[in-house]
């Protein structure tokens, strides 16, 4: 990705994603202002709430921007005015290249085609979300999604994926002619694990419960949304926990469906047994923990 933003006489990124807590699209963009700034370039990373990349970039010392009108909404007068206010935040800080990495983020494509420094604009499709065929949605909305997409990628100069059926079939779609594949990465050197042990105990006090050592305990992290696919998770667990009592899981993350998935879990009577402790920053290095890792996203 990095030789992509080297081409440019001004080596400026400023990569933007919509929000700046715990995820997997955060990490990817820490990762890679990491990287662009360990090459030499001057990046900047700007999102709207959470902190979890506000304290990441300061101990990194990476310079971050907190546009008031970027946000998660179907609003279209916020989609205008963050329009204009990227436009303006692009201009005063002359970026050569303009990275984003999220749904909503990628109205700062317009921003960056309408100032007067023309900076190239690159978009990450982290997933296709509300674009998937097999996506839980009514034909209009789906064809309505589609047709936002297509007219936003007017204004990016290149299109990445994070795998190749998504780029197949985002070409299928006619979102993109072609694409690049560039998979999600781990930087080796900054990857730690509790042991099991006291990985367990760690997670056994965040959820105020007891984790016996003859527990099995089933583990996923990740935002509690529809995507994750998390009441799939749990309708399992009403199953599975009639035949092997021993079974417990834990989904680390926060989300707008906890609510949902709690009543869910209540509705199964697996208070007990399904585990939602919340968000927890680095929750990678708890990991050890679980005897099965289960990824059941959509």
């Amino acid at each position: 990705m990095s030789k992509r933003y080297m081409n440019n006489t001004r080596d400026n990124v400023l990569l933007v994603i919509t929000r700046g807590i715990v995820g997997g699209a955060p990490l990817s963009v820490l990762s890679l202002a990491r990287e662009l700034k360990r090459r030499g370039m001057a990046v900047t990373v700007a999102f709207g709430d959470g902190e979890f990349l506000a304290d990441a970039c300061r101990r990194e010392g990476i310079p971050t921007l907190r546009p008031r009108t970027l946000r998660r909404t179907h609003n279209p007068l916020f989609a205008l005015a963050f329009i204009l206010e990227i436009k303006r935040l692009i201009e005063a800080g002359d970026y050569s290249v303009v990275h984003t990495n999220s749904t909503n983020a990628l109205f700062a494509a317009i921003g960056a085609k309408l100032a007067r420094t023309k900076p190239r604009t690159v978009f990450t499709f982290r997933g296709l979300s509300f674009l998937d065929e097999h996506a839980a949605l009514p034909v209009f909305v789906k064809w309505l999604y589609r047709a936002i997409f297509k007219f936003l990628l007017r204004f990016v100069d290149e299109a990445v994926f994070v795998s190749r059926a998504n780029l197949d079939a985002a070409k299928r779609m006619r979102l993109v002619r072609d694409g690049s594949v560039i998979y999600n990465g781990l930087d080796p050197d900054r990857l730690t694990f509790l042991e099991r042990h006291d990985a367990r105990a760690a997670l056994a006090e965040r959820a105020g419960v007891t984790l016996d050592d003859d527990t099995i305990l089933l583990g996923s992290t990740g935002r509690l949304v529809m995507q994750k696919n998390y009441s799939f998770l749990i309708e399992q667990a009403a199953w599975l926990i009639q035949h092997y009592p021993q079974v417990r899981f834990i989904i680390i993350g926060e989300g707008e469906e906890r609510s949902t998935l709690e009543a869910l879990i209540a509705a199964h009577d697996l208070e007990r047994y399904v585990l939602l402790p919340g968000e927890i920053a680095g929750a990678s290095q708890f990991l050890k923990a679980f005897d099965v890792f289960v990824l059941p996203s959509r």
